[in-house]
């Protein structure tokens, strides 16, 4: 697209903001009225391996001066100077509004320290509620009673950013800092409040959060969400995780907490799986991020934390339901002059769709440091850079401090270093394993058991000597390749020689992947077992009039194979759940499904060969397979391949079926109810059957 052509779309989108929603000029008198008294700020917060992910912006508003979130802890000198800067003051610096999105220690960062200086004052402060983290006061000290200082922070830490790439004094060190978050957070609301700041609490003071609105009457502040009752299942999702966490804990009574390693491999652990709650649910701390909106002289900005508006990551359909609600309003009031890309530029937070829902908005944000990490997601860069002829886009990690001047032309784009619109993708993290990472799967993981269901099991035997042994250990999830030596010393004169054992290696499965590969293609009547679903009645009503079509024995006759688009699905299902039963899993249906319309059938053909194009999952959240989440991550990706899913009494389709809008749930009337496996069914051409590109589960 030419230059041309991109100014023409941006001219289009600010004639649209002029034209949406008339202001009222009563509303911003009073407000110095410059060309150029729009600015928003995104701050440097810093660089090296501490400096993971974190938001801190700054707006200027005409007078109004809002500051959302506040980076990482120890950060205090390099955010006051940048503030001292911008605001054209010298400490302590006053600002009219902060918004602490959520309680998240990157964004919470170092606003804690200068509130205690006394270097940061405010006149309002809008934050999240610690109640929907933490409960009331003192209900987490109670919980945590009696027990190490360090269960404490590996609870805190799985609710975190992913830090298992850090090496484990790093980690440790992390795990003892966030242990106190809660404290900090509070005596910072107290100290704002004591000093004169009225302080909001989003949530709980819905009157208070009213008068903050008139107060800033000339920016139009408008909290999007999350709603209250959204905020409090949130917090029941939280404390599902602490708890089991805790349980875990309590059923390693000789857990060595004084150990760094034996500490980082616990954090690990959970984070990879080692329980169900803790993982699946890691996405209810994001989804209590403010979503705050502002607009100024017909132009609207908007900002939303870490929120996962592209794969909220919880088991609640409430949640799930809310976070649609919360792009439905967002979608009404596109396109916006600068939107801050939530949750640092991750895949769970943007996406196609999400894309579609800022609609003409032509300017995009992302906060980060510049440590190696996921965020922000290579997939998002590429979508960005797919989009750049009609949008730009800033980066602290490589752009260092952004200042957006908003005037009456174009925006003025100012970068501390780099380029804009750079989709490099991020430094990946590494970590130099140690040896005690590799340690007896039961060392590895408080209370033994299993391992968890992200990673691999690895085991040998071997001898050396007149001694045999038997050797396990657990495989990082992000491992790649492993090498194992044993250097096996003497224990005693009654010992045998010390030797280097050669390893027979039993089961390894840290290279496994999901590539696709071409799917056995089964000759007539041959039907693995494992291949067959036991589901009768499977789809019948998925289509409407299918329970009235009878199929022709033939389409069930010939080779057969399934389709390589759900062979790639169900290995992805299967490397992060592989414990899980297959009880209710198949593809290719039984004579009774010949005699009906389905997916089962091999009907759709590929030359000689027969393609099933229908898969079901089954449902076995207890092992790390939930149906609802795999469900429900399918229908939010909008995947092009998708036919329709069916789960829980609910169908959705890719494509407007009566009524009913694309990609919504609803009821489905079929014989099987779906509540023990989900179904899902792909399109008929080949590009769609057979795509071997990995889902977005």
């Amino acid at each position: 697209m030419s230059t041309e052509k991109r100014t023409s779309d941006r001219a289009d989108a600010a004639d649209h903001e002029k034209e949406a929603t008339p202001r009222d000029a009563a509303a911003e008198e009073g407000v110095t009225d410059a060309a150029s008294d729009i600015k928003v700020h995104l701050l440097d917060i810093g660089s090296g391996k501490k400096h993971q992910y974190g938001d801190c912006v700054l707006c200027q508003f005409g007078d109004v001066s809002v500051l959302i979130d506040g980076g990482h802890r120890g950060d205090e000198e390099l955010v006051l100077g940048q503030l001292e800067k911008l605001l054209d003051q010298t400490s302590p610096v006053t600002v009219s509004l902060i918004i602490i999105s959520h309680p998240h220690d990157d964004h919470i960062g170092c606003l804690p320290a200068l509130v205690a200086q006394g270097a940061l004052k405010a006149e309002w402060a809008l934050v999240s509620d610690p109640q929907y983290r933490w409960g009331d006061p003192g209900d987490t000290d109670t919980d945590f009673a009696g027990r190490d200082a360090r269960v404490r922070g590996i609870a805190e830490a799985v609710l975190e950013h992913d830090r298992t790439d850090w090496d484990d004094d790093a980690l440790t060190g992390f795990i003892d800092n966030v242990s106190n978050l809660e404290t900090r957070y509070r005596t910072m609301l107290r100290q704002l409040a004591d000093g004169g700041t009225t302080v909001v609490l989003h949530g709980t003071d819905a009157a208070g959060e009213a008068k903050l609105i008139e107060a800033l009457a000339p920016v139009r502040l408008d909290v999007v969400g999350p709603s209250v009752e959204q905020l409090r299942e949130c917090y029941r999702l939280l404390q599902g995780g602490q708890t089991d966490a805790i349980r875990t804990f309590d059923s390693a009574p000789d857990f060595d907490f004084d150990s760094a390693a034996t500490v980082a491999n616990a954090y690990r652990t959970l984070v990879s799986g080692f329980t169900d709650s803790v993982p699946k649910n890691r996405g209810a701390i994001n989804l209590q991020s403010l979503i705050t909106r502002f607009e100024y002289k017909k132009r609207r900005f908007i900002f939303a934390g870490d929120m996962q508006f592209a794969d909220p990551q919880v088991e609640s359909q409430m949640l799930i339901e809310g976070v649609e609600e919360m792009r439905r309003n967002i979608r009404k009031r596109a396109p916006y002059a600068f939107v801050k890309l939530s949750h640092h530029g991750s895949d769970n937070a943007f996406d196609e769709v999400t894309i579609a829902d800022y609609g003409k908005s032509a300017l995009y944000g992302i906060c980060c440091g510049d440590a190696p990490g996921h965020h922000p997601h290579p997939v998002v860069l590429q979508l960005l850079n797919k989009n750049r002829d009609s949008l730009d886009w800033v980066r602290t990690d490589r752009n260092g401090l952004v200042s957006i001047t908003f005037g009456t032309g174009s925006p003025s784009i100012e970068l501390s270093r780099g380029v804009q619109d750079d989709a490099t993708p991020p430094k990946k993290a590494t970590r130099t394993p140690r040896t005690d990472d590799f340690t007896d799967s039961e060392a590895a993981s408080p209370g033994g058991g299993a391992p968890p269901a992200a990673g691999a099991q690895l085991s040998a035997e071997g001898s050396t000597g007149d001694s045999d042994y038997t050797f396990t250990a657990r495989v990082p999830p992000n491992a790649t390749r492993l090498s194992v030596t044993l250097d096996l010393q003497p224990m005693g004169a009654q010992s045998s020689p010390a030797g280097r054992a050669a390893l027979s290696i039993a089961s390894v499965n840290a290279d496994a992947d999901f590539a696709g590969d071409d799917p056995q293609v089964h000759e007539a009547g041959d039907i693995p077992p494992e291949e067959l679903t036991p589901n009768s009645a499977d789809d019948v009503d998925a289509e409407p009039g299918s329970a009235d079509f009878l199929n022709i024995d033939a389409d069930c006759g010939g080779s057969w194979r399934a389709a390589k688009s759900l062979i790639t699905l169900r290995d992805q299902v299967n490397q992060r759940a592989p414990r899980r039963s297959k009880a209710s899993d198949g593809t290719i249906g039984d004579a009774a499904h010949c005699q009906r319309t389905s997916d089962h059938n091999p009907w759709v053909r590929d030359g000689s060969v027969g393609v099933v194009t229908a898969l079901d999952i089954t449902h076995d959240p207890s092992r790390g397979c939930d149906a609802t989440t795999i469900a429900e991550a399918i229908r939010a990706s909008r995947d092009p391949r998708v036919k329709y899913i069916i789960w829980n009494r609910r169908i959705a389709n890719s494509a407007a079926i009566g009524g009913s809008q694309p990609w919504q749930w609803r009821p489905y009337g079929g014989v099987n109810p779906h509540t023990r496996h989900v179904h899902v069914s792909v399109k008929p051409d080949k590009a769609s059957y057979d795509s071997t590109a990995v889902w977005a589960i």
